[in-house]
């Protein structure tokens, strides 16, 4: 009995170790011009910049929670005509519900505010392994893999009408973002 509290106590003092030094990089990194940049850019074609918007154009104001909100669309990338898939993508990244559950248990998020949405991209990023290309300003790179995870973003294949590489460039430079 003895042997195992003393294993649990090691696997929790390592995962506590673990996650502090996590919570610490995705702190530094959200005072990183090139990530603040690259959220900017993710923000302006995901929501033109809207914290409060749905999938679809409709708004909620309730950030206690993910808004949940099943929005029904056709998905070009499935059979059938009409509206034969849905989102329940929100604010300013457009997060899902599933994918804002996993963060926000990882991250501890408290609600879905503003800063929130913020960190949780953050996340993603770091999740995604982009999240050094970003902070190095190897922005090809970076756009090139955030694609796969926002469908606005040039390179996508999600069929949603992707921004253009030129145009997602620029706005990452105007907000500040470096070239490496």
């Amino acid at each position: 009995m003895r042997k195992l509290i003393i294993t649990l106590a090691g696997v929790i003092a390592i995962y506590y170790l673990t996650r502090t030094k996590l919570q610490t990089d995705i702190n530094e990194a959200l005072n990183n011009k090139n990530v603040q940049a690259f959220l900017a850019m993710i923000r302006r074609y995901e929501s033109a910049g809207n914290y409060f918007v749905l999938y679809g154009g409709s708004t909620f104001s309730d950030t206690s929670a993910h808004p949940n909100v099943r929005v029904p669309f056709h998905n070009p990338l499935k059979d059938g005509e009409g509206d034969n898939d849905y989102s329940t993508a929100a604010g300013a990244y457009q997060i899902n519900r599933p994918t804002w559950l996993s963060i926000q248990a990882l991250a501890f998020l408290p609600d879905f505010s503003p800063p929130s949405q913020d960190e949780a991209a953050v996340w993603l990023l770091k999740m995604r392994g982009i999240l050094q290309d970003v902070i190095d300003g190897n922005f090809s790179t970076a756009i090139k893999n955030a694609s796969t995870t926002w469908a606005s973003l040039p390179f996508s294949t999600a069929g949603q009408n992707p921004a253009k590489y030129q145009d997602a460039l620029n706005t990452y430079v105007y907000n500040g973002g470096i070239i490496a």
